[in-house]
């Protein structure tokens, strides 16, 4: 499709149901929403797009006079008139009321090759700038206006349908939590009855499924990564879930998930990585948000001060992730953006100082191709010395010695996300195909390693996503389906101990809680642990991504197996 033929369109669809919307028989004055500037992420050739789709989204957005627009003159004058755009919640909040909005709506408009992706926010302007995310994504030019559609759609029914339920955007009162489809874990694992088996946990000789596994109710939250950890000091594990622009903690209750805390970051840096550790040992975990945009990261501290969760170290130019040392424990590791490279050379050992920066304490000794996010350390071979298991920007799983030497690379394909540092068109215009490991960076999924076989060496537990497209479609990325697996080194390579059932969406992060014991009904000691997995329902290019995740658990027991 021509361009100047698709601009014209767009704005014929944009008028059509403005032409038709009507205010008689309204029996409530309509919400008035504030339609922000579209942030344009495309090479310059792309920019015509970005007043289209903002003029169609509006239109879409108020359609059947659902809505009323604030004129987009005055909201001009507004935002031109602050020292800085809004970016917490409560600035959306503070600009909305100015404006006499109900709600605030802004994104970012991304050219991915031929294809385009919509990142929306929408700011609920009665709740102190409450956010939520939306997503739509078209793999060409000519599917842009039925993706902008239904993301308007999506957007309308979840807050000023024509017959709006207050209580679905809500924040679920106490009381009111969704329950677990299945019991509580904890319970499932380690309360036993005549009725049933002594142990609901995974055992090697059931390779093809995790047995006692559950599911939490459906979260409206587009899970872009999630960690677990006791972040209170009262020996309870919470759940930490992140959404591109907004970070959830929840806490489970029994048979239910409770959400303790909403924080808000940036809408410029994604998030694209938690990680959960007592660095400075005062009993709670903090919380470490690593986020960026297309050129640099910006990233946050969290920790809980005994009534709420307080940002301790803030707008700091590292990517972050507490991770496992060898010799050292845990250990905060960060890398830096530099010289036009969104992806400088060199991982450091970090510490927060009090004064609100980080202070590197030297340079981690690692292969030059190594990134932070793409590897973790684990004796495999049960020799004392520790190899590094990495996964590559094709999704690749592999063994290096400690010097660095490939001992085995995996012919199928594990840990691939969605989650990208850089940008997929570029900053200023689409890479070379000689750039392209330059231009982007994909974050391979969490590899958690623990000894499930307790044979004295560590275990690797990596998640595997099936493509709804083929691999071969460009930098793009998107998965309908996967499964956890647990892999044991035999000598030569890396080979499946267990997996979990195929879980239908897109596996975005997953974690096992610490090692628990337990007795049962005969006195046999039980060892294990729960595997975390957290769940979009859709992501990527599908016509329109998850706005709802959930977190699978299942229970993991450690047994030996046969060699």
């Amino acid at each position: 499709m021509k361009r100047p033929l698709l601009f014209f369109l767009l704005l014929l669809f944009a008028l059509l149901p403005l032409a038709a919307a009507t205010a008689a028989g309204q029996e409530q004055q309509p919400p008035r929403i504030g339609l922000l500037p579209l942030e344009l992420i495309a090479p310059q050739e792309a920019g015509y797009l970005q007043e289209g789709v903002r003029t169609m989204l509006g239109s879409r957005l108020a359609a059947g006079g659902r809505a009323v627009l604030v004129d987009r003159g005055r909201l001009g004058r507004e935002l031109a008139a602050l020292e800085q755009p809004p970016a917490a919640g409560e600035e959306f909040a503070a600009l909305g009321r100015q404006l006499e909005a109900d709600y605030l709506v802004g994104g970012v408009l991304t050219a991915v090759g031929g294809g385009l992706s919509l990142d929306i926010t929408v700011y609920q302007v009665h709740r102190e700038g409450e956010s939520h995310s939306f997503f739509a994504s078209a793999a060409s030019e000519d599917e842009v206006i039925p993706r902008v559609d239904e993301l308007a759609r999506e957007i309308r029914e979840a807050f000023w349908a024509a017959d709006p339920s207050p209580a679905r955007v809500a924040p679920i009162p106490d009381s009111e939590q969704p329950s677990y489809i299945t019991p509580h874990p904890q319970r499932q694992l380690y309360e036993t009855t005549p009725a049933r088996p002594s142990s609901s946990l995974i055992r090697p000789t059931a390779a093809e499924r995790l047995r006692g596994d559950s599911k939490s109710h459906d979260i409206s939250l587009d899970l872009q990564a999630m960690e677990a950890a006791d972040l209170t000091g009262d020996g309870e594990m919470e759940f930490i879930m992140a959404a591109r622009n907004r970070v959830e903690i929840y806490r489970r209750d029994r048979d239910r998930f409770v959400r303790l805390a909403t924080i808000n970051t940036l809408s410029r840096y994604p998030i694209h990585y938690l990680s959960a550790a007592d660095l400075n040992n005062n009993g709670r975990a903090e919380i470490y948000v690593s986020a960026a945009d297309h050129s640099r990261p910006n990233s946050l501290i969290l920790e809980w001060d005994g009534e709420k969760f307080i940002r301790t170290h803030d707008n700091l130019p590292w990517y972050l992730r507490a991770m496992e040392l060898p010799g050292e424990g845990l250990t905060l590791v960060g890398q830096q953006a530099s010289g036009g490279r969104f992806m400088a050379a060199g991982l450091y050992r970090l510490h927060p100082a009090d004064d609100g920066r980080l202070v590197e304490e030297g340079r981690l000794s690692l292969p030059a191709r190594l990134n932070l996010f793409d590897f973790t350390y684990a004796d495999i071979t049960g020799n004392g010395s520790q190899e590094i298991i990495a996964i590559t920007q094709g999704e690749r799983l592999e063994v290096l010695g400690p010097g660095g030497a490939r001992l085995w690379r995996s012919s199928l394909h594990y840990g691939g996300t969605t989650r990208h540092l850089g940008t997929l068109g570029g900053p200023d215009s689409g890479p070379a195909p000689h750039e392209i490991d330059e231009a982007i960076h994909y974050v391979p999924s969490r590899i958690v390693v623990r000894d499930v076989t307790q044979d004295g060496r560590h275990d690797v537990i990596v998640s595997q996503n099936h493509p709804s497209i083929s691999r071969s479609v460009g930098l793009l990325r998107s998965y309908a389906s996967g499964e956890v697996h647990a892999l044991r080194w035999d000598g030569a390579g890396l080979r499946e101990i267990w997996k979990t059932h195929q879980i239908e969406g897109y596996i975005a992060d997953i974690q096992l809680s610490p090692d628990l014991e337990a007795l049962d009904e005969e006195g046999n000691r039980l060892r294990g642990a729960e595997l975390y997995v957290g769940v979009a329902s859709r992501a990527g290019l599908g016509i329109v991504s998850s706005t709802t995740s959930a977190i699978h658990v299942y229970p993991v027991e450690y047994l030996p197996i046969d060699d």
